[in-house]
């Protein structure tokens, strides 16, 4: 018997964004690995862990975002701001971004979590 292949998140097959000190060109290449795994979708659900699902979404400019916290645990998500989400509670937002882009999303701490790509 085979077994079937773990499916990676969007997250583990992206790998790290770009240092401060890239060029252009290796942010270009980053930004299209994100569009290319990002789910068109105006919510993402937090998961035990700050697990998101999805964990990469593309967002329309001037849209509302909306976090479902399904944890037992109240989380702070960070964008542009920090966003408490309490447990087994939602909450729609709408961050400070300041214009289309990638945003990285991180969860109870610095490291990122998820991915915004925030389109016109």
């Amino acid at each position: 018997a085979t077994e079937s292949p773990v499916m990676q998140s969007g997250l583990e097959q992206l790998g790290l964004p770009p240092a401060n000190e890239a060029s252009d060109e290796e942010r270009g290449i980053f930004a299209n690995k994100v569009r290319s795994f990002a789910k068109k979708t105006d919510s993402m659900t937090i998961g035990i862990n700050c697990v998101l699902s999805p964990d990469i979404i593309s967002l329309s400019w001037n849209s509302d975002l909306t976090f479902k916290n399904t944890d037992s645990a109240d989380h702070s998500i960070f964008i542009t701001e920090e966003i408490q989400v309490a447990a087994g509670e939602s909450k729609l937002i709408q961050a400070a971004f300041r214009g289309p882009g990638i945003y990285g999303v991180s969860c109870d701490g610095p490291n990122i979590v998820g991915f915004i790509d925030l389109t016109e």
